[in-house]
């Protein structure tokens, strides 16, 4: 702290001879550890105090991080065991395994299906959008563009909130839950010391881990944090590893929504696609660009429990700025969608893209407006895609 110079510095300089009154603190403690060019600057004979007062200094630090850490030293402590198990290979690994099971229970089960379904088909779809349309219908008749602009299939209002408070809110809250818990538990540092040896094969280090987990969260987010790698070439990876391959909350709120309905299945499948596609770019990007991934240097916090009000803080956060961002770009897409709706060019540009959607994807021909939607926002052309995942199935 200033002017707070310890308590091994006054007996360091009583043993001394007298230093000159002009010198000043800073060059005083310099000279007693032996600096020679400050010592000659004042014709003084440097000290040979540097591991005492080098010592002193790592004792006050020992002391100030004992008193905002309190960690158990018993050797056998659940705590300090389970730290041990999960960076172990043999158990880690089935922690994590478990970890991730949970997060698919949570979020991909009970979320995705079950609060979703009450947000979007009965607080939506039962109360709001009839509420929506009857008070447009108030101000415009039924039969109108601007009707139709507003509340109808393609409406600014019904669409946009719907998809937006009814289907993605709930589940972006899922993940930035459990990605808050994962940070305040200190298990996200232990993740990333496990998968180091993996990440190395791809030209990253289990620092990676966190832009990674991050990116299931916010891409924008992720790709801010690679500046916490090692190198640039670290950094370039990984980059082009969250574009290739990792989805954020809101792309992972649609998917789990349609897969939902599909079944275990195609959640495997599609989770195999995303992992082939992650280790091909990581293992493409290590041959590529030449060197060497650096070696893991991070600190391991320890195991605590979450505090519930900092990690609902952080959720909430998360998600809100998410909603103030997306919700202008949704209401632009919905409006671009209203306008070819009622120019016809929507379904001419449908009926073009036949051989595309229906013949060679198998996708029904609405499904076009998605890939128009996804132009402007991904997540929300995909959304686009929620009405027909009993289509696609039947197609395959």
């Amino acid at each position: 702290m200033p002017g707070q110079v310890g308590s091994i510095l006054p007996l360091v300089l009583e043993k001394m001879e007298p230093l000159p009154a002009n010198i000043r603190q800073p060059e005083k403690l310099l000279i007693l550890e032996g600096d020679i060019y400050i010592a000659d600057k004042h014709n003084i004979s440097p000290g040979e105090y540097r591991e005492a007062i080098y010592s002193a200094r790592r004792q006050r630090v020992n002391e100030l991080v004992s008193m905002c850490i309190m960690e158990t030293r018993i050797k056998d402590s659940l705590g300090a065991t389970l730290s041990r198990l999960m960076i172990q290979p043999l158990t880690g690994i089935p922690l994590l395994a478990l970890t991730l099971w949970a997060v698919y229970q949570l979020v991909g089960v009970f979320v995705a299906q079950t609060v979703v379904a009450f947000t979007e088909e009965i607080v939506m779809g039962e109360y709001f959008e009839p509420a929506a349309r009857e008070l447009v219908s108030v101000f415009f008749s039924v039969d109108s563009n601007i009707y139709e602009l507003l509340v109808g299939h393609f409406g600014v209002i019904t669409m946009t909130v719907t998809y937006l408070i009814g289907l993605l809110l709930p589940l972006v809250l899922g993940f930035n839950l459990i990605l808050a818990l994962l940070e305040d538990t200190g298990y996200l540092p232990r993740i990333a010391t496990l998968l180091d040896r993996a990440l190395t094969s791809l030209g990253l280090n289990g620092q990676a881990v966190i832009p990674l987990v991050l990116g299931l969260g916010c891409v924008t987010m992720a790709l801010m944090s690679t500046r916490l790698l090692g190198s640039e070439r670290e950094r370039r990876i990984a980059i082009v590893i969250l574009a290739l391959t990792v989805p954020c909350s809101a792309q992972l709120a649609i998917i789990a929504t349609m897969l939902a309905g599909l079944g275990a299945g195609f959640a495997i499948v599609y989770g195999l696609i995303i992992f082939s596609v992650f280790i091909a770019g990581g293992v493409i990007m290590n041959k590529i660009i030449p060197g060497q991934s650096s070696h893991l240097w991070i600190d391991l916090p320890p195991l605590r429990l979450p505090r519930v009000l900092n990690v609902l803080r952080k959720t909430w956060n998360k998600s809100r700025d998410f909603i103030v961002e997306a919700a202008p770009i949704f209401a632009l897409g919905a409006l671009c969608l209203g306008l070819l709706d009622i120019s016809g060019a929507l379904a001419a540009i449908e009926n073009t893209l036949v051989p595309l959607t229906v013949h060679w994807l198998g996708l029904p021909k609405e499904a076009a407006g998605g890939f128009i939607m996804g132009v402007i926002r991904r997540e929300f052309g995909t959304a686009d895609y929620l009405p027909f995942p009993c289509l696609i199935y039947k197609s395959w």
